[in-house]
């Protein structure tokens, strides 16, 4: 994560949404997102990560993910 924040250049997709404003954002868990991390205005309805900040961008855009998923022990 810390190889991704340091290129505040490029834009991955997070599993962060917002269906409408009066949902408000969402993860894919159902959980609501940490607001005091630095929040991008942006004008779409899917979060991306750039740099340290969530914005929001078009769904329909093409980036890179990051997905959540446990060790695995070596």
């Amino acid at each position: 994560l810390n190889h991704i924040l340091q290129k505040p250049s490029r834009y991955f997709w997070l599993g962060l949404s917002a269906p409408s404003a009066e949902e408000g954002w969402t993860w894919l868990n159902g959980s609501h997102p940490d607001q005091s991390r630095p929040w991008e205005r942006g004008d779409g309805a899917c979060g991306v990560l750039r740099g340290d900040r969530i914005g929001s961008s078009s769904c329909t855009s093409r980036l890179q993910w990051i997905c959540q998923k446990e060790a695995t022990k070596l």
